[in-house]
């Protein structure tokens, strides 16, 4: 059974925890896509994560290292109107439930996870096998709703 490890993210040292706990090497693309989307609190798509990028990293390396951090689960994606997104934690890293409900602002477009919302309990067919569960609400956010 693989441990589970759980990070308190404060700095460049605790990426670096945090890489090498998944044998990840620490590069400067690794360390900038963790820092923007721990700092984030929200989903972002590849577009809003390479707009805060500092140093121009080619898109091939932002995908690769997206793609990584999903698979170690460092990072979970989030399918929504036909594109990605990616938020910072996971189970493994202690930051969210494994399954949990994400709400989708209509108006400005934002994804944010909601961890302490309760998903249904979904039950498959015989022969069938869950890989996991998505469940977005859509609406407007707290900030939307001000205007």
């Amino acid at each position: 059974m693989q441990q589970r490890c759980k990070f308190n993210i404060e700095t460049k040292m605790d990426f670096k925890q945090l890489l090498d706990h998944h044998g990840l090497s620490c590069t400067p693309c690794r360390v900038e896509v963790l820092k923007i989307l721990s700092e984030e609190g929200k989903a972002l798509s590849e577009e809003n994560i390479r707009k805060r990028l500092t140093f121009p990293h080619n898109r091939s390396t932002l995908f690769r290292t997206l793609r990584t951090f999903a698979e170690k689960k460092i990072i979970h994606v989030i399918s929504c109107e036909g594109s990605l997104w990616y938020a910072f934690g996971s189970a493994e890293t202690g930051k969210k439930k494994a399954n949990h409900i994400h709400f989708h602002c209509d108006r400005c477009g934002e994804i944010t996870c909601l961890p302490s919302a309760i998903l249904p309990r979904i039950t498959v067919p015989a022969g069938f096998s869950e890989q996991s569960v998505s469940l977005i609400v859509n609406g407007l956010c707290k900030k939307c709703n001000k205007r």
